[in-house]
């Protein structure tokens, strides 16, 4: 009986404590020194932990560690990526971190719009095997409520959340920014407090309470033979 009641407070403990963000400077809040400033926008050097890329061949993009008075979500720095509408741009910022199969994952992110053009904006959680093959993927679009040029959006929550795939080693968490073949626009998308928490399986405080009962049934026998 002690044996169930203690895995039964083990697991109630599980479920009340308050889950780690598994991605490294989640807030982009690192590093904070001011590298240059224009228009009221200070910008840093590539948050630590994350790595950047861009894809111009027609137009101009932007992966901007930057931190102002206008747009930002809480005074402090974020990311805000973009482009001049060229077809085919695109930029993002993505962080790799270790995964297990069957674990579901949540992303949760701060967003929001400059009501400038019409861009379209996307928040990614990928899970890769051991060689960096793309085994599944969830992709939310952060943009689709915009339904007219410089309109912008304000700052929201947006998430998503699913389970890896047998042979998952890795999960890939990437923001990024395209140039939206729909409106023929671009513009610059915000980000900010990005937040990954993994879930453990269901079944796992089942097992636990399976173990506890098979240990203490063990115990029974023992103790009449």
């Amino acid at each position: 009986m002690k044996t169930i009641v203690f895995t039964s407070v083990l697991c109630l403990a599980a479920s009340l404590a308050p889950a780690q963000n598994l991605l490294v400077n989640g807030d982009f809040n690192t590093p904070s020194t001011i590298l240059s400033s224009s228009g009221g926008e200070n910008y840093a050097a590539t948050p630590t932990g994350w790595t950047t890329w861009t894809y111009s061949p027609n137009n101009d993009v932007w992966v901007n560690h930057q931190q102002d008075n206008t747009y930002s979500y809480d005074g402090s720095f974020y990311m805000g990526l973009g482009n001049f509408g060229g077809s085919g741009d695109a930029c993002g910022f993505y962080q790799t971190v270790p995964g297990t199969a069957g674990t579901t994952y949540n992303l949760s992110v701060e967003s929001g719009v400059q009501n400038w053009w019409w861009p379209e904006g996307e928040m990614r959680l990928f899970f890769l095997d051991a060689s960096n093959d793309i085994l599944g993927q969830q992709i939310e679009n952060v943009t689709t409520s915009i339904t007219g040029y410089d309109q912008g959006l304000p700052w929201t929550q947006y998430s998503v959340s699913a389970t890896a795939p047998a042979g998952t080693a890795q999960v890939k968490v990437e923001f990024a920014v395209n140039y939206n073949t729909s409106s023929g626009g671009g513009g610059t998308v915000f980000f900010d407090d990005a937040v990954l928490t993994a879930v453990p399986e269901p079944s796992t405080c089942a097992v636990l309470a399976l173990g506890g009962l098979a240990l203490m049934g063990y115990r029974r026998l023992s103790r009449r033979s």
